[in-house]
């Protein structure tokens, strides 16, 4: 059992594909913490903008129907 492992892993080059699955995953997670971080922070600055316009008023009722 650990001849194949060994074999398949290390003899083989199969740890390439466990690092580049690795990187793979650290873009992905990397990416959707920035996405987050730009709407969580568009949607605060929504919701503390003065009420006064027009505009404002529709993207906060557009953040309220988003974070309901």
């Amino acid at each position: 059992m650990w001849n194949i492992f060994s074999n398949q892993l290390i003899a083989k080059g199969g740890y390439k594909l466990i690092l580049t699955g690795l990187v793979s995953t650290l873009e992905i997670a990397i990416a959707g913490l920035l996405i987050g971080f730009v709407l969580g922070a568009i949607l605060a600055f929504i919701k503390v903008a003065p009420k006064y316009k027009r505009g404002i008023r529709i993207l906060s009722r557009i953040a309220d129907v988003y974070i309901a």
